[in-house]
């Protein structure tokens, strides 16, 4: 997935467990109930949050990353929530 600079994604949850590995660029994750963040550089990997409500962030430059998703055919990779902070 490539993401555009100075772009935050919309809050949503996982409803499996995934893991992303940044290629390039840099991401900011943000969780919505702790206000927790972590920054994760290219050459990083990094569990995601399974139904948990966050979001990741982009730098100045577009991040490339990597996902990969522990699931099942017919499940949604991410789930959108109604928080918008």
């Amino acid at each position: 997935m490539t993401i555009p600079a100075r772009t935050s994604l919309p809050w949503h949850t996982h409803p499996m467990p995934n893991a992303a590995y940044i290629l390039s660029g840099q991401m900011t994750v943000e969780e919505l109930a702790t206000g927790r963040t972590r920054t994760i550089r290219a050459g990083e990997a990094f569990p995601e949050s399974v139904d948990d409500t966050h979001r990741g962030t982009t730098g100045d430059e577009e991040t490339v990353v990597i996902v990969t998703y522990a699931s099942v055919a017919g499940l949604p990779l991410s789930v959108p929530t109604a928080d918008d902070a």
